[in-house]
């Protein structure tokens, strides 16, 4: 963590272990008061942990084996939003930000930006990454957390087969 106004640097964790691959993609609750984050041990399957951002102790909210990656905050701060290839196929997941059970997203197509109104999503829909092609879409929604009214690609790259 960092201050702009003071300029001191603290750090929220560290992973257990030196020969851990680490801590990373942080993000922040919507109430500023948690970061949610992944931890990716020696063995390299990360997972999602929380931890307040005043300090304190972690708490892991995937088990163990769910790899997931592109960690997001629900609008309203009560799920962690996240992809997963968990089921076989890779999809959007969501898990209460106390953890718990993991069930599919309904509303969110993909895990990006959320505006700070709830109401728009920005992401990366790489579902097609290892065909070569990527794309950077938008969402609006009916209301923070409603359901998708409009999604259109703002940028996209074709498929070089």
């Amino acid at each position: 963590m960092f201050s702009l106004e003071t300029g001191e640097k603290r750090c929220l964790t560290a992973p257990p272990l030196s020969s851990d691959l680490g801590d990373f993609a942080p993000t922040l609750s919507p109430d500023g008061k948690t970061v949610a984050f992944l931890r990716s041990s020696t063995g390299g399957m990360p997972e999602i942990y929380t931890v307040a951002l005043s300090g304190g102790t972690l708490r892991q909210i995937t088990p163990d084996g769910t790899s997931p990656w592109d960690p997001m905050w629900s609008s309203d701060g009560q799920h962690i939003i996240f992809n997963s290839a968990r089921s076989g196929l890779s999809r959007v997941w969501r898990i209460p930000a106390v953890g718990g059970a993991i069930e599919p997203e309904t509303v969110y197509p993909g895990t990006g930006t959320l505006s700070r109104d709830g109401r728009r999503l920005a992401y990366v829909d790489a579902r097609r990454f290892f065909q070569g092609s990527v794309a950077i879409s938008r969402v609006a929604l009916s209301s923070a957390g409603g359901q998708v009214v409009s999604q259109n690609r703002i940028i996209a790259s074709e498929s070089r087969t």
